[in-house]
């Protein structure tokens, strides 16, 4: 390219070559995907049920498995295993379950009987009531939360065992007699 000077001469001004990178995003952030789905998978279980990125789901929903959610789901929830919020995801609902991972955006009240993690990146409005909570670095809570404890199984003997439990119990006792006759009987001779 040339241009004129002030005195009116041609002057070959320098060429710029702007070079662009050639980037490929892609792989990277699906390899990353990748990695932090295996994780999430390695501590909750294989992810049977989703809802994906574009998706939208209203009203009142029951999970029996592991789901996770890309896309925006409204309404309530009752997760029976873990619910994980993905990246994308965007739940506007009232949930009741066990464990809650959130990696994407909850606007609602929130109630798990064993665990909610809120992950870097993560966002939470909304009240909390859990036995345990994690909220990492990065994450935002804009809310109330309740540390209750964990639900506790009471298990009930069956008469069979309560029984069984009983005769142990005696036996025990018995042999403890015994070793005690003997014990007197040595003391005394």
């Amino acid at each position: 390219m040339s241009f004129l000077s002030k005195s009116k001469m041609p002057v070959q001004s320098p060429e710029i070559n702007y070079l662009t990178p050639t980037v490929s995003v892609s792989e990277p952030v699906k390899r990353v995907n990748e990695d932090a789905d295996a994780k999430l998978t390695e501590r909750f279980g294989k992810v049977r049920n989703k809802i994906d990125a574009g998706a939208s789901v209203q009203g009142r929903v029951v999970f029996s498995t592991t789901t996770k959610v890309d896309g925006f789901l409204s309404g309530e929830v009752q997760a029976n295993q873990c619910l994980l919020v993905g990246s994308s995801g965007e739940v506007h609902a009232q949930i009741k379950g066990t464990t809650i991972v959130i990696l994407g955006r909850v606007k609602g009240d929130i109630d798990a009987s064993e665990r909610v993690e809120v992950m870097a990146g993560g966002s939470v409005e909304g009240a909390i009531v859990t036995p345990v909570i994690v909220l990492e670095e990065g994450c935002s809570f804009n809310g109330t939360c309740v540390m209750r404890a964990k639900e506790t199984k009471i298990i009930q003997l069956e008469p069979s065992e309560k029984v069984e439990a009983s005769r142990e119990s005696n036996s025990m006792n018995a042999s403890n007699e015994e070793s005690a006759e003997i014990e007197n009987e040595l003391m005394e001779h």
